[in-house]
C-alpha cells in the first residue's frame, strides 16, 4: 500500500506519479491502546506513546477558558501508565511508564536508549511551573524533570542528545500564567526556538535583538537533521538554518509549510493553510532566497484526500507522514 503524490506545475498535471512507501503498520505493544504521540527519532524511527483507550482523558484532556475558547490541559487529571515503542517496521517494546504525569504528551527518543516524554502545555503558578519534560531510562525511572514552558510544537533530539524545541504562539507570547498579559515571567519560549542540553537545561536561543532577520511569532515547521536545524516562521515565513550556533536566513514567499525536508541545497516545504494542506513545493537555495522549482500534490492511495489529523515529519531529506494506523515515508533526494 503507497502514497500516491501528483504533480503539478504552473496549475497543471504534469502526468508523472511519486509514491509515498509505507513503513509500517502502527501496532500497540499491548492490545487496545490507543495512540496519544508519534514521533521520528535520529535514526529515522518512529517512536510511538500509547496508553490503555480508558486513561487516554486523564493526560489528553481539554480546559475552557475565558470567551469559551478551549484549551489542553496543562496538568493531568491523574498519573496513568503508558507504553513507549519503536517501529522499524516491526513494533518493539522499549519502555513502561508506570505513571505519567505530563499532560497532552509525546515521546522522543534520546541516545543510550532514553526517553524524553514532553507535555505541549505547562502553566506558571507562584508556587513554581509544571514540569512538562521528564527524562527516563528503558527500565521507567525518572532521570531528570525539568520545564520546558508553554506552547510546544516541535520536539526533536538530536544524535548527540541536544533538544531543539519548537514554540508556537502562546508559548511566544505568553499564556496560563505566563508573559506580561498574565503579569507572569517572560516565556521560556520567548525566543520561539530553544536548544536544551541532554539534562534537560536551556543551552542556546534564536537570536534576533539586532538582527538582520525577523524573530519568530511561531515555528511552523523544524527539521533537525544530524546538529542542525533548519525552520520556517510566521510571520513572514523565512527559512532559517542554526548550524554550529551560526543563523543562516533566506526570504522565503511559501506561507504556512508545516514540515521540511533537506538535501543539499534543496529544501521541501509541505502542508499550508487549507485548501493548500496537501501541497508539497520543492525549491532551491540561491543568493539568500528560496527560489521554487516544482508544486506537487500528495494524496492516499487512490487519490483520497489526506484524513484529518494526520502529522507530517520532516527529518533530514525524508517526510514522515503519520496517520491513526500507518506511517509513511518519501525521500526528497528522489525527487532531484
Amino acid at each position: 500500500m503507497m502514497i500516491v503524490v501528483n504533480w503539478w506545475r504552473k496549475g497543471k498535471k504534469s502526468g508523472k506519479t511519486l509514491k509515498f512507501v509505507r513503513r509500517a503498520r502502527l501496532v500497540p505493544a499491548v492490545p487496545g491502546d490507543a495512540l496519544l504521540s508519534a514521533s521520528v527519532d535520529f535514526d529515522g524511527e518512529l517512536i510511538a506513546l500509547w496508553a490503555a483507550k480508558a486513561d487516554v482523558d486523564a493526560v489528553a484532556g481539554r480546559v475552557t477558558g475565558p470567551g469559551g475558547a478551549i484549551f489542553p490541559t496543562t496538568r493531568p487529571s491523574r498519573p496513568v501508565p503508558a507504553r513507549v515503542t519503536r517501529h522499524a517496521p516491526d513494533t518493539r517494546l522499549v519502555a513502561e511508564i508506570a505513571e505519567l504525569a505530563v499532560a497532552n504528551p509525546s515521546a522522543h527518543a534520546m541516545p543510550g536508549g532514553r526517553i524524553l516524554i514532553v507535555g505541549a502545555r505547562a502553566e506558571w503558578r507562584p508556587e513554581g511551573a509544571d514540569r512538562n519534560a521528564v527524562l527516563y531510562e528503558p527500565d521507567g525511572t525518572i532521570v531528570a524533570r525539568s520545564t520546558f514552558g508553554d506552547g510546544i510544537e516541535h520536539v526533536m533530539p538530536s544524535r548527540a542528545g541536544n533538544i531543539w524545541v519548537g514554540y508556537f504562539d502562546e508559548g511566544v507570547m505568553g499564556n496560563f500564567g505566563w508573559g506580561t498579559i498574565d503579569d507572569g515571567p517572560t516565556p521560556l519560549g520567548d525566543a520561539g526556538l530553544v536548544r536544551y542540553a541532554p539534562d534537560l537545561s536551556p543551552d542556546w536561543w534564536f537570536p534576533y535583538e539586532g538582527e538582520t532577520w525577523d524573530s519568530i511569532d511561531d515555528c511552523y515547521a523544524l527539521n533537525v537533521d544530524e546538529e542542525t536545524a533548519w525552520l520556517c516562521y510566521y510571520g513572514e515565513f523565512p527559512l532559517a538554518r542554526v548550524e554550529n550556533g551560526v543563523v543562516t536566513v533566506w526570504d522565503n514567499e511559501i506561507s504556512g509549510a508545516r514540515a521540511l525536508a533537506v538535501s543539499g541545497g534543496h529544501v521541501a516545504f509541505c502542508g499550508g493553510y487549507s485548501p493548500e494542506r496537501d501541497r508539497l513545493v520543492m525549491t532551491r537555495l540561491e543568493d539568500g532566497r528560496v527560489r521554487i522549482i516544482d508544486e506537487h500534490r500528495i494524496a492516499l492511495p487512490g487519490g483520497k484526500p489526506l484524513p484529518q489529523g494526520y502529522r507530517m515529519i520532516g527529518r533530514g531529506p525524508v517526510l514522515h507522514l503519520v496517520t491513526d494506523d500507518a506511517w509513511y515515508r518519501l525521500n526528497i533526494t528522489h525527487l532531484l
